[in-house]
């Protein structure tokens, strides 16, 4: 998370408007939950990965280990989907566990995967090129309730509070040999985990003293940086979501046929 919010202030695509960011990631997101093409979804991860590498500049291997955490989830996932109990025109056979492989069942599983990493990297591309801020001053312009957007930037930046405070316990600990034996890292772990919760009474307190010793009358208000829209990111989203909607019709269209 923390190098998230990193990258989206020093990518190549940081001067962009953020609202064509969040068109294109959001509107591609929403055409490409539809999709049953295996193909589709595949060049759809493909070019949006080759967007964050090559256009927004985001290294190889952070985006890698971005991929890494949903790929922990996706990966288990689609290896029990693509296992079922009908052995009719099965690939592969486990007979001591009465399952198999069909050819259905593992295209099932496949797209899947292809389509979830789609959406994910359509994701991340918004997530690595837009600050929180860019985001939740869009959603002001969208007139979304302001309770929510002052929640949501409350507790994206509490988040950071707690990571560096538990990760300066966990340093505390370890170099006290904290974490020596597995007794010691489950007691230490829950001495951590209460600590934590106690820091973080202690840090919501200040913050509101910060607050109201700064005259806040219950909203935020953020400095919105002036961006110029640009044509050739406009023509390049409508020509990406366009061919996304064609290539949506024609898998349809096969399928019907």
């Amino acid at each position: 998370m923390i190098y998230f919010d990193k990258y989206s202030y020093f990518t190549k695509l940081k001067n962009t408007h953020p609202a064509e960011k969040f068109v294109f990631s959001v509107g591609s997101i929403i055409i490409a939950s539809f999709s049953k093409s295996i193909v589709l979804s595949f060049c759809v991860f493909f070019t949006v990965s080759l967007l964050i590498v090559f256009f927004a500049k985001i290294k190889l291997t952070v985006y890698l280990k971005s991929l890494s955490v949903p790929l922990y989830f996706l990966v288990p996932s689609c290896i029990v989907l693509a296992f079922s109990s009908i052995k009719e025109h099965s690939i592969i056979m486990l007979p001591f566990l009465n399952l198999a492989i069909s050819h259905k069942s593992l295209i099932n599983s496949i797209f899947l995967l292809f389509k979830s990493l789609s959406i994910v990297s359509l994701l991340y591309f918004l997530i690595l090129t837009t600050s929180l801020t860019e985001i939740l001053n869009i959603f002001t312009k969208l007139k979304f309730p302001k309770l929510l957007i002052e929640i949501a930037s409350l507790t994206y930046r509490f988040i950071f509070i707690l990571l560096d405070c538990a990760n300066n316990i966990y340093i505390s600990q370890n170099s006290r040999c904290g974490y020596g034996t597995i007794k010691n890292s489950f007691k230490s772990l829950g001495y951590l985990i209460t600590n934590l919760f106690s820091i973080s009474l202690q840090k919501s307190n200040l913050i509101y003293n910060s607050l109201e010793s700064r005259c806040y009358n219950g909203e935020f208000n953020f400095l919105q940086k002036k961006y110029l829209f640009s044509l050739k990111n406009i023509l390049f989203i409508v020509i990406f979501d366009v061919i996304l909607i064609l290539g949506l019709i024609i898998s349809r269209l096969k399928n019907i046929l």
